[in-house]
């Protein structure tokens, strides 16, 4: 990726930076998800450009520099999708039930060589055969214009030393990210966990925090009252209702593709 970048214009310092950020990113969203259990996660508003456009001022860079970082944005932007978080959990669940690790690690290999080829053949058919605009506004419009408005922003700013309101806003966040994990650590006490602070920002949570909360007070009560053995007795019952979900949503899903309508989604 590296090299990429370098032969695509831009220098070599930037494309690594980028690139650190971004790996950082995946590798604390599939922390993230493997302690939080959360279905899928959102990389943080301010992506790996983000990030260099607020050190590099824009005026130390050339054009052409940064019309390189702009077509890095597919590689750091809407990182939902990544398949680290799944891989963990798949290795987790092999632990579990006792099945070759082996056996998984190859199974996901080939998995993964058969699916990019698939789904790159699949989106380029399904775009030119049905039209992009009406599969998916967000993915065949939205997405393809970022690129173009990061040149816009940058064109527009008038910044030539770092942003460090930006970067200064960052810091506070993280700052108050290590407090939540110092007080958790040390204190038993402590009600508040890192993982809601990081995960409250996503669209899923959102949405879900409802029902979040009933989770919650369910098993706070079970604890409390019942103990552990009344935590494992009664789990089923919750995993039950998390099934039931996602039936109910496949459910209507195949009668979209059925009858052709495209009003249902699954956790979004």
């Amino acid at each position: 990726m590296v090299v990429w970048c370098y032969y695509a214009g831009m220098p070599v310092l930037i494309a690594v930076v980028t690139l650190l950020i971004g790996f950082v990113y995946l590798l604390a969203m599939t922390r993230l998800m493997s302690e939080g259990g959360m279905p899928w996660m959102d990389e943080p508003h301010w992506r790996a450009h983000d990030i260099i456009r607020a050190l590099v001022p824009y005026r130390s860079l050339s054009v052409g520099n940064w019309a390189a970082v702009s077509m890095l944005m597919p590689f750091t932007y809407d990182m939902r999708v990544s398949p680290m978080p799944r891989i963990m959990q798949s290795l987790k669940l092999s632990d579990d039930t006792k099945t070759d690790n082996r056996a998984i690690t190859w199974s996901i290999i080939i998995a993964t060589v058969v699916a990019v080829p698939v789904s790159y053949w699949a989106m380029l058919d399904a775009g030119y055969t049905h039209g992009g605009v009406a599969i998916n506004t967000y993915r065949f419009v939205s997405l393809a214009r970022q690129p173009g408005q990061l040149m816009e922003r940058l064109a527009v700013s008038g910044v030539r030393s770092p942003d460090w309101i930006s970067l200064a806003l960052m810091g506070y966040g993280a700052a108050k990210l290590f407090a939540l994990a110092y007080m958790r650590v040390n204190y038993l006490w402590w009600p508040l966990h890192p993982v809601g602070y990081a995960m409250s920002f996503i669209v899923y949570l959102a949405r879900e925090w409802l029902s979040i909360m009933i989770g919650w007070a369910c098993q706070t009560i079970l604890l409390r009252y019942g103990g552990h053995d009344a935590f494992r007795r009664y789990r089923p019952i919750f995993l039950g209702l998390i099934l039931g979900a996602m039936l109910a949503g496949g459910l209507w899903l195949v009668v979209d593709g059925i009858t052709g309508l495209r009003d249902h989604k699954i956790l979004y």
